[in-house]
């Protein structure tokens, strides 16, 4: 089947060849805009895979894969991933594609629509903190293209992974604080090294963001339930965006999940928690524990955490978490860690970003 995808895909392209409009550049927003593929757009008529396209939506193909787990904007039965979005036709948000063709230098027209969400500035002017901070800033003004960085085995996983940092991400974090979901991948990092030098790698897990942002498919229960298999870890910290980030602390050994949300009131929504009982489920069963014993993990939602009180997508503050969390060695009543409802100070947020700068300085 997929062979003759492929050869339908060649006729096709070798049919229609005149009506190719251009080269591309491919992003999706998580919640930055961010770059994921080069490709192509095409002109082939407004149905694809059996629907009518709407004219916010345009066709594209995939010629170079950036980051290849990233979601594509409308997954079909055979692409769900950019990485396996090669060699077929696919749609895409008409304002998430920029024609190459028409880029000038202008930082503005580069990442256009979002200047009233990301406030990117010309990097000429240092921030007023520590020197790691000052360094990422004006090293952030080089990045003209994503840079690649690798995430040792062990980290989020058994296997290497890498994630892509580009100049908006950094943007996002030193000076909107909206956070990217490739930032907070690569925070993991961070959080890994700080383990490692404590003598508590074998104590918290962490996992990808990208692995729990999912839509609750098998695949995405499936690795969840693998993670919490590994290692035999005490305690997994894991952040999550859904129109800001959240995060929450899972506890496979006592059957306990604390949810922490810096966006007061807010619970998870029922398909995710689903799935994070059904992969807790799977995994005690694989223990080989009988399924009429098991029960369903207890959440804990603490009265109070730390808030955001502004527009921020609380990024930073799950990040704060997470680190304080590691540093005070906590793995059950996490309520006693984070009792206070005022925002952190900037001094614990930039902390934060240091920290993260720091990381990234050594590897970039």
């Amino acid at each position: 089947m997929r062979h003759a995808l492929l050869i339908t895909m060649a006729l096709i392209q070798d049919e229609h060849v005149g009506n190719e409009v251009g080269d591309c550049e491919l992003y999706v927003e998580d919640p930055l805009k961010r770059l994921v593929a080069y490709g192509r757009i095409h002109e082939l008529g407004s149905e694809i895979h059996h629907r009518k396209m709407n004219e916010g939506e345009v066709r594209v193909s995939v010629e170079r894969v950036v980051v290849e787990d990233a979601l594509v904007p409308f997954p079909t039965e055979e692409v769900t991933k950019v990485g396996e979005a090669p060699n077929q036709f696919i749609a895409w948000p008409r304002r998430l594609v920029i024609e190459t063709a028409k880029q000038v230098n202008s930082q503005r027209e580069l990442f256009p629509n979002r200047s009233s969400q990301v406030n990117v500035e010309p990097l000429n002017t240092p921030l007023n903190t520590t020197d790691a901070l000052k360094t990422l800033w004006f090293a952030a003004a080089d990045i003209r293209e994503p840079r690649n960085l690798w995430i040792e085995p062990g980290i989020v996983g058994l296997k290497r992974t890498s994630v892509y940092i580009n100049r908006v991400d950094i943007m996002g974090l030193l000076a909107t604080g909206t956070i990217s979901v490739s930032v907070m991948k690569f925070y993991n990092k961070c959080l890994y090294n700080l383990l490692k030098s404590s003598g508590k790698a074998d104590r918290y897990g962490l996992m990808c963001p990208m692995t729990i942002q999912s839509h609750g498919s098998n695949e995405d229960m499936g690795l969840i339930r693998n993670r919490i298999g590994e290692g035999g870890f005490d305690c997994f910290l894991l952040p999550l965006y859904d129109k800001g980030w959240e995060f929450m602390a899972l506890c496979s050994k006592i059957g306990c999940i604390t949810w922490f949300s810096s966006m007061k009131g807010k619970k998870p929504k029922k398909k995710f928690a689903d799935m994070i009982e059904t992969a807790f489920e799977a995994y005690h069963v694989v223990k080989g524990m009988r399924t009429n014993t098991l029960s369903k993990p207890k959440w804990v939602y603490p009265k109070c955490c730390p808030q955001d009180v502004g527009d921020a997508d609380c990024g930073l503050f799950v990040m704060r978490h997470m680190l304080e969390i590691i540093k005070l060695d906590v793995v059950n009543s996490f309520e006693k860690v984070l009792s206070m409802e005022e925002p952190y100070s900037s001094d614990d947020i930039d902390d934060v970003r240091r920290r993260w700068a720091e990381c990234f300085l050594e590897v970039m």
